[in-house]
């Protein structure tokens, strides 16, 4: 059922809503059931996430532990690291309040957990300004040695060579961050400009 049908029925006064045998109760499941299937994007891209994570920090554990106590791979292992776990930290919560949207929850309080996955998605895509410029020297040399065997320090490249790099990928941050704020997650913003209509309406009632 669409938002539009959803906000009609609840925009219904009561007798007109038995009726046609539709119960508050049970018009609060099919709308918070729609919110959670319009949402299911959010879900299984931290999912997602989370499992290449979770591998990806299994090979930096094992890198970490092959190249102890090397200073010159530990440094860049550790920031990368740190950054999946971070990731991994961020996404399960973002799914801890995925799945605190239910039918038991006030129309104000599924606002407010609405609100703060926006805020989250928001905070990610800037943090990509952060995250991505530090991510691409390290992960050029764990990548290199881990996959390929190739030691990057042998291979001469000059500060210039490596601050063309970090550039580069501040560049490509910059374009994905553009992107993903001129075409954001729709389905999460209809889902609150539709739980906004059902707030208005109890206010008016």
């Amino acid at each position: 059922m669409k938002y539009e049908e959803l906000s009609s029925i609840w925009n219904q006064d009561h007798d007109e809503i038995n009726s046609i045998s539709i119960n508050k109760k049970l018009l609060r499941e099919v709308s918070f059931s729609t919110i959670r299937n319009n949402l299911k994007e959010i879900k299984w891209s931290s999912y997602i996430e989370i499992i290449i994570n979770y591998l990806w920090i299994a090979f930096l554990i094992e890198f970490i532990m092959d190249f102890y106590p090397v200073t010159s791979y530990l440094v860049p292992a550790g920031i990368l690291l740190f950054i999946a776990v971070y990731s991994v930290i961020f996404e399960t919560y973002k799914l801890v309040v995925y799945y605190s949207i239910n039918n038991r929850l006030s129309i104000v309080k599924t606002q407010k957990r609405l609100e703060q996955l926006r805020r989250m998605e928001i905070f990610d895509t800037n943090s990509l300004y952060f995250f991505m410029p530090i991510f691409f020297i390290p992960f050029v040399i764990v990548a290199a040695r881990g996959f390929l065997g190739i030691n990057v320090y042998d291979l001469g490249l000059s500060e210039r060579e490596m601050l063309f790099g970090t550039l580069g990928t501040l560049v490509v941050s910059l374009i994905i961050i553009f992107y993903l704020k001129r075409y954001p997650n729709k389905e999460l913003i209809d889902s609150l400009d539709f739980v906004r209509d059902l707030k208005s309406i109890e206010d008016e009632n």
